[in-house]
C-alpha cells in the first residue's frame, strides 16, 4: 500500500524498515568512499507554514538529494525551487538540517525515491564498484529508478519525461575515486573530458524543469556516448565518441529507440537528425529515450523502461523488501555487472 499521508512518508524516510546498516547509511552515520559528501546526522522534513515563507531567489537550483546536504550546494536559509514545489533549507547546526516544503509534495512520494536512491548509491560506493550514475522520476503512480554507468543517456531520458509532465525528477551521481574523474552532484567536471568546451549533460547550476520550459542544449556541445537530445524541446541528437576510460565499447551498434503509442522507431548511428526533427512530438504521446547499448527496451502499462532481465525477475521479492512500500518501475543494471551489484547490496542489507 503506497502511503498517501505525508507523516507516513516522512516516517518511511527517517525510520525506514531496513536493517541497522541501511538506517545508519540513510541517517548519515556512514559516508561513501568519495569522501566529498557531507551527510546530515539529523534531518527534519516538515511542511511549510505558509507559502509566503518561501520567496524564491533569483537563482534556482534543484535539490541533489535529501540525504546529501553538501554545504557547497546547500546554503543556510536559502530557498530552492524544485518543479512546482519550493524548499526552504535551514542549517540549524552542522549536523542538524531542516527542510520546509511548500506544496502538496508529500502526497507525490518524492521521498521514498530519495531513500531508495541514497541507499543504493552509498552501497555501491562502499563496495568499490565502478562509476555508476542514477536518475529517476515519479510519474504520479510509480517511482522510476535507473542505474547504469555514465554516458548511456539516462539523464536526458528522465529530463524528457519530466518536461512532458512526467513528474518529479532527481539526479544523483555516484563515483568511486580513481584519480581521473572528479565527481560533482550532477556528474563529472567538464574540464575532465577530452573536449574542454563540452560540459557535462547537466551543469552544476541546473535549471528548473517544467512542462513549459524550453531547455536547450548548447549548439556546439558534445554529449557522451549515446544521448538523445529532445528535439521537441529545442535540443539536437548528438552521438559522440566514447570518453576514454568511461564505458567500454558496446558489443553491438549504438541504437536509439523512440516510442509512440503502437509504434516503434529504431534509429542507429547513421540515421540523420532530420529524420527525428521532422516528426511530430506530442507532450504526452511521444516518448523517446536512449537505450542501454547492451540491453533491450520493453513497455509496461505504456511506460517504457530499461529491462533489467533476470536480475530483476529473479530477485523481485528481495527488491520489494528493499524498496519497502515504494512501487519500483525501473531498475537498470548492465548485464555484466548485475550479479556483482545484487551480491554487494544483498550482503550489505542482510549482514
Amino acid at each position: 500500500m503506497i502511503p498517501r499521508n505525508y507523516k507516513d512518508t516522512v516516517q518511511l524516510i527517517l525510520s525506514p524498515k531496513l536493517p541497522a546498516l541501511a538506517e545508519k547509511i540513510l541517517m548519515g552515520q556512514t559516508t561513501p568512499c568519495t569522501g566529498k559528501e557531507s551527510f546530515a546526522h539529523k534531518l527534519e522534513i516538515v511542511p511549510a507554514r505558509r507559502r509566503a515563507d518561501l520567496t524564491p531567489p533569483g537563482k534556482h537550483m534543484l535539490i541533489d538529494s535529501a540525504y546529501r546536504l553538501n554545504e557547497t550546494h546547500f546554503h543556510e536559509k536559502c530557498i530552492y525551487k524544485f518543479s512546482k514545489w519550493q524548499y526552504l533549507v535551514k542549517k540549524l547546526t552542522p549536523s542538524h538540517w531542516r527542510i520546509e516544503v511548500a506544496g502538496d509534495i508529500f502526497s507525490h512520494l518524492v521521498w521514498p525515491y530519495r531513500t531508495v536512491g541514497s541507499l543504493l548509491k552509498v552501497l555501491l560506493c562502499q563496495h568499490g564498484l565502478m562509476s555508476f550514475h542514477s536518475a529517476g522520476f515519479y510519474d504520479g503512480q510509480d517511482v522510476a529508478l535507473v542505474l547504469a554507468p555514465s554516458g548511456t543517456g539516462k539523464t536526458l531520458t528522465t529530463i524528457h519525461f519530466l518536461c512532458r509532465g512526467g513528474g518529479v525528477y532527481n539526479d544523483d551521481t555516484v563515483t568511486v575515486k580513481d584519480g581521473k574523474i572528479i565527481p560533482t552532484p550532477w556528474g563529472m567536471h567538464f574540464w575532465e573530458h577530452r573536449y574542454k568546451n563540452a560540459p557535462e549533460i547537466l551543469p552544476t547550476n541546473m535549471p528548473v524543469f517544467t512542462a513549459r520550459d524550453k531547455w536547450r542544449l548548447r549548439a556546439s556541445r558534445v554529449l557522451k556516448a549515446a544521448s538523445l537530445g529532445m528535439v521537441g524541446l529545442g535540443s539536437r541528437l548528438n552521438i559522440a565518441e566514447y570518453w576514454p576510460g568511461s564505458v567500454p565499447p558496446p558489443a553491438e551498434p549504438v541504437k536509439i529507440i523512440s516510442l509512440r503509442r503502437g509504434e516503434q522507431l529504431r534509429v542507429d548511428t547513421n540515421t540523420p537528425v532530420e529524420v527525428l526533427r521532422n516528426r511530430l512530438w506530442g507532450d504526452l504521446e511521444y516518448q523517446c529515450l536512449p537505450v542501454l547499448r547492451w540491453r533491450d527496451v520493453e513497455t509496461i502499462s505504456g511506460i517504457p523502461f530499461f529491462q533489467a532481465g533476470e536480475f530483476f525477475d529473479r530477485h523481485r521479492n528481495f527488491m520489494d523488501k528493499l524498496f519497502a512500500r515504494c512501487r519500483l518501475t525501473t531498475i537498470t543494471v548492465p548485464a555484466r555487472y548485475s550479479r556483482e551489484v545484487f551480491e554487494c547490496i544483498n550482503e550489505a542489507i542482510h549482514s
